[in-house]
């Protein structure tokens, strides 16, 4: 179990809760010319950093919390290009209007029980059949309803861990 500082990217306003050796690993996992769902963006260096590696890949980023304060000044100034798009509610309200699937869904929104299960069982409804699910925050000593979230999430809705690396968790169908 690690415990995660936040992390400043030079020409990024704002922080990355993720170490820059998890954000490489996730820009790795993340498919070229994927349509991606970025649950929990905070200041959007996520989504900007995976933007400049993945130019074609299409982002949306789900926030609720962007009238506190610099939230969506920070992720405005952290857009690289048209292809970053920002939905300021939640999964469940982007999911009653959203028919589209995701390739690639990166959860590190709420960060207590129910609301991380709340979360990925949004996702699951979001996601493309062969779709994978990546959960920040998984093993980490603060957060310990993030790993019992995914683990129970994994068992009833007949998903997997498949990959692991620090906090981050690669979910995806079992077979």
């Amino acid at each position: 179990m690690t415990e995660t500082n936040p992390t400043s990217y030079e020409g990024f306003v704002g922080q990355s809760w993720m170490t820059e050796s998890e954000l490489k690993k996730l820009i790795e996992w993340v498919p070229d010319k994927a349509w991606m769902l970025e649950v929990g963006s905070a200041s959007g260096v996520t989504a900007a950093k995976i933007t400049e590696a993945h130019p074609e890949t299409r982002i949306v980023s789900v926030d609720p919390y962007f009238e506190k304060g610099e939230r969506i000044g920070h992720w405005l100034s952290n857009r690289r290009n048209h292809t970053q798009n920002l939905w300021c509610g939640t999964l469940n309200h982007l999911a009653i209007f959203c028919s589209a699937k995701f390739d690639f869904i990166f959860v590190d929104g709420d960060h207590f029980f129910v609301g991380i299960y709340g979360d990925l069982l949004y996702a699951e409804k979001l996601l493309s059949a062969d779709g994978v699910i990546v959960c920040h925050d998984y093993d980490e000593l603060a957060w310990r309803d993030v790993g019992q979230a995914v683990n129970r999430f994994c068992k009833e809705a007949k998903f997997e861990v498949c990959e692991r690396f620090h906090c981050l968790a690669k979910l995806r169908r079992a077979a």
